[in-house]
């Protein structure tokens, strides 16, 4: 299996925010996860890159093993060179260029010379569509333009899984379909990817498999087709029903 993650746990103070989450993916999955406001889907996405350490559970990530709540440092660095996170507010350093966030973790965190590391950037700014604004800062691109740059940003290490936090949340409808485009061809081109979303018509678009998140706990998940046309759960179809179903 290339990832499973098995039993994870969260809790923040009291409150139980995850319980005993499991979900498994092969490769060249893209992973849906939906579900209302404060169903824990941020939270999950955090916690399996450990920027929120979970309180349990376990990851088995291309035969590595890991002890969600007692992993040691070596490991969390292994094991998020082979990952990439995208981030809902794209996170990107606004003193730099998109040239420079682009390339500043690969001469930093993989030691990469700078030179070859500026012809991959502009070479993954390119495939994003962002190539003839390499030298701009975030300050000067809009909410699009700064969403692909962070997307070129996660390729740039080349993952073998890219974690999306609500990518389309602060983009308009036209910019929304350029980044379920440029989703599309990354799936085309066998990336591995979890999406949180709430957006469910780019969810279904975009992924292989979707699963629903409520009260902290995977309700139900499927390839995505069956997930919203035949779901199997009752929470499922009411929640779809509440979106309108028939009409993502």
């Amino acid at each position: 299996m290339f990832y499973r993650i098995e039993n994870l746990r969260k809790t923040f103070g009291e409150a139980e925010v995850l319980k005993s989450v499991s979900f498994q993916l092969s490769e060249r999955d893209v992973f849906a996860l939906i579900g209302p406001s404060g169903a824990g889907k941020t939270t999950l996405l955090r916690a399996i890159d450990f920027l929120d350490r979970p309180d349990g559970g376990v990851m088995t990530f291309k035969g590595q093993r890991i002890e969600l709540a007692h992993a040691k440092p070596h490991e969390i660095r292994e094991y998020r060179k082979r990952t990439s996170f995208v981030f809902q507010n794209f996170n990107l350093f606004l003193n730099k260029t998109a040239l420079e966030n682009v390339t500043e973790g690969l001469i930093m965190a993989h030691g990469v010379p700078k030179r070859e590391a500026e012809a991959r950037g502009m070479a993954l700014l390119e495939k994003v569509g962002m190539k003839d604004h390499a030298g701009k800062y975030p300050s000067e691109l809009s909410g699009g333009q700064q969403q692909r740059v962070a997307i070129a940003r996660a390729l740039a290490p080349d993952p073998d899984l890219i974690l999306l936090d609500e990518p389309t949340s602060a983009l308009d409808p036209e910019r929304i379909k350029e980044i379920e485009g440029l989703l599309k061809l990354l799936a085309g081109e066998g990336r591995t990817m979890i999406i949180v979303t709430h957006d469910l018509a780019f969810a279904r678009k975009v992924s292989t498999r979707t699963a629903l998140l409520e009260g902290g706990v995977i309700v139900e998940e499927a390839p995505t087709e069956i997930f919203f046309t035949a779901p199997k759960e009752p929470r499922t179809e009411a929640f779809l029903r509440g979106f309108g179903r028939d009409h993502l």
